[in-house]
């Protein structure tokens, strides 16, 4: 036997005897004393081993941290990911209605996108067709669409366009014995109570809406396009759809927002939210296509941010009665994903949502199907690349976010690395899963 080269060991400071280990690919953690420690030294260097070390190993084996001498766990890594690439369980869909939107966000993720386009019912009858043939030769489980923007509810006309598409495609799924599981991003702007009613009658199993902070802070940078601040508009509009369907809060922060997420949550709590939010959680304002290099916002990844603040806002949360994003992992991304497609308003096919809207990286459409960009996206295979090679955390992050490696190197065909992030907040957040 030998140790996991994904094992990453992690001190505990209240017992200098003993050793947290948590293993990145299996996703198994263990704490174990200095002579368990030792045995599995021993076995390393091919040291004889007692009868009794051997069935402690033996346990170790059973949860991933030990392995057989014969095992190459990068194969076990390649053969992993490549069942996650071709996965057929799940078909997952992101459809832009529109790509308008009546916001105007300081670091927009569609900047230089946004635009009265909206798709017709001829598109729409084309996603409905798609969809169908892609369910006939994918046989998935289940199909898991997310209806995005611009803002999708910005106008009736988008609204009824999903619920066309909602309707259709909860007929269809009854008739195939298919779990339609359908999820909504909205600003919060536009939530018509009977709307949201209708929609969860055909598949709607939650909303995402965006509170950047207490009030002061989100009204920043996330306004009306008259400047205006959206918060008290978006808490009123949560107040009256609360119940009805599961709310989950996104929160993007930067070096001056971050402090305000107490005050957030305390008025989420003050407002009778804990059951009705399903999660909040957080992410770095990243740059987008558009603004890399000369936005006021220079962060990629979660690394390029002060990384022991995700640790902390889990922390808050919890503390305040709400749940937050469990794990630690940040990927692989699902744009290597065969069975993973963004729909623009125009039936133009993207590989995610943080290339949608960008003519060079549109990997078909839904008349001629899909091109050779597709191939590119789907060959990308960090997991073989060098700037990866013997690194421990790779399960965890699949070589990155693919619009973050193309933000920071103008090229989605490189990594975006989060090391920073995984060494400086994975032993704290294993730390206060021990502790509970």
């Amino acid at each position: 036997m030998k140790s996991s080269r994904f094992n990453v060991e992690i001190p505990l400071e209240e017992n200098k005897e003993e050793t947290l280990i948590f293993n990145t690919f299996t996703d198994s953690r263990v704490v174990i004393n200095k002579e368990l420690k030792a045995a599995m030294g021993k076995a390393d260097k091919k040291r004889p081993l007692t009868e009794e070390e051997t069935g402690y190993l033996s346990q170790l084996k059973d949860l991933g941290i030990m392995v057989n001498d014969t095992v190459d766990e990068d194969k076990e890594l390649e053969y992993w990911f490549q069942k996650f690439k071709f996965d057929s369980s799940i078909l997952s869909i992101t459809l832009l209605a529109t790509y308008d939107c009546n916001m105007k966000c300081t670091y927009c993720f569609e900047e230089g996108v946004i635009k009265k386009e909206y798709m017709s019912e001829g598109t729409s009858r084309l996603v409905i067709e798609w969809l169908s043939r892609k369910l006939k030769v994918v046989r998935p489980a289940t199909l898991r669409l997310l209806f995005y923007g611009g803002d999708p509810m910005v106008t009736k006309r988008s609204r009824e366009m999903m619920l066309f598409i909602a309707k259709s495609l909860h007929k269809i799924t009854s008739q195939k014995d298919i779990e339609l599981d359908l999820m909504m991003v909205t600003n919060g702007i536009v939530l018509p109570e009977n709307y949201i009613k209708e929609m969860v009658q055909y598949g709607l199993k939650g909303i995402k809406v965006t509170l950047d902070g207490d009030e002061t802070a989100h009204n920043r940078t996330r306004i009306f396009k008259n400047n205006k601040g959206t918060f008290k508009t978006i808490i009123k509009n949560l107040k009256k759809i609360k119940g009805m369907v599961p709310i989950t809060i996104g929160c993007n922060y930067d070096e001056v927002n971050k402090k305000s997420v107490p005050a957030l949550l305390d008025l989420l709590k003050e407002a009778g939210f804990e059951d009705s939010v399903e999660a909040i959680n957080f992410k770095p304002i990243f740059q987008n296509i558009e603004n890399a290099g000369k936005a006021q916002f220079d962060v990629c990844t979660y690394s390029d941010m002060d990384v022991k603040d995700i640790a902390k806002f889990k922390q808050e949360t919890k503390s305040k009665g709400f749940q937050t994003r469990e794990g630690i992992s940040l990927g692989p991304c699902e744009a290597t994903r065969e069975n993973s497609y963004t729909i623009d308003p125009g039936g133009k096919i993207y590989k995610c949502g943080g290339f949608v809207g960008r003519e060079k990286f549109k990997i078909g459409d839904l008349h001629e199907g899909l091109n050779e960009e597709n191939t590119r996206f789907m060959t990308v295979d960090l997991w073989r690349s060098k700037d990866c090679e013997g690194c421990k955390y790779l399960p965890l992050c699949g070589g990155g976010c693919r619009t973050s490696a193309y933000v920071k190197h103008q090229d989605f065909k490189r990594f975006a690395c989060e090391l920073k992030y995984f060494n400086t907040v994975l032993p704290e957040l294993l730390k206060e899963e021990l502790a509970q």
